[in-house]
């Protein structure tokens, strides 16, 4: 009988999830570009955001991934978006029907943002990694990689949505989708872990250290769990 009630409340608070995200007041369309990718900014009724990228790589075919998504505050004319997973926060001078970034990804920090949409309730539907999967991918890399902490300067590629990352032996890095860079910054050895700090959001994200391949704990535009398998013929310095 309580396994009973508890799935009902499950199915009750996914429910209220559903239609509290079924519509959004306005629709931001950025512009990052490049033609084969598109940003979305969705601003929900209930004060909620979630930033969506569309990625196409082919004719007619493409798929979506969620960049960031939390809550937002309006403050004058200055939108303020919070990340509640990775906790950073980017900023935007509002006007009637376009976003200037203050404080954002450098993906969008030089974009145009156009408002797309009032009222729209199409809404496309977006898969996430589990905490607890990430929470046990993190475990099963520390067990294979116990001794391997030292960090090789180099070109990492993933077949996650972040194609590179380059690890400059100066102390820079910079992620790259598709020729165009969308997160830059200073990097940091920590024992296991490399810090990487995004300069335009201000703010300090983290990679497990491996033998020749790191794993995304939270990365820019990774929801974490993510491999990185170093290239043996490519160098930044």
């Amino acid at each position: 009988m309580k396994r009973k009630l508890l799935l009902i409340q499950i199915f009750i608070l996914m429910m209220s999830n559903c239609i509290a995200q079924s519509s959004f007041s306005r629709e931001y369309k950025i512009d990052v570009a490049t033609k084969d990718m598109f940003c979305h900014l969705y601003l929900f009724d209930n004060n909620d955001y979630e930033l969506l990228m569309r990625v196409y790589t082919g004719e007619d075919v493409s798929y979506t991934f969620s960049v960031s998504k939390g809550g937002y505050t309006v403050k004058g004319n200055i939108l303020t978006l919070s990340d509640k997973n990775w906790k950073f926060s980017m900023i935007f001078e509002m006007s009637e029907c376009t976003l200037i970034p203050i404080k954002s990804y450098y993906l969008i920090k030089n974009s145009e943002i156009l408002c797309y949409s009032d009222n729209n309730k199409d809404y496309p539907s977006r898969n996430y990694i589990l905490t607890e999967k990430i929470r046990k991918k993190t475990k099963d890399f520390k067990m294979k990689n116990d001794k391997a902490s030292n960090l090789n300067c180099g070109v990492y590629y993933s077949n996650c949505f972040v194609d590179s990352l380059m690890i400059n032996a100066g102390g820079d890095y910079i992620m790259m989708k598709q020729g165009n860079i969308i997160s830059r910054g200073t990097w940091k050895k920590k024992k296991d872990k490399l810090v990487l700090h995004d300069v335009d959001i201000v703010h300090d994200f983290e990679m497990l250290i491996g033998d020749c391949v790191l794993m995304s704990v939270n990365a820019p535009f990774d929801w974490g769990g993510s491999l990185y398998y170093l290239s043996e013929k490519d160098s930044f310095y």
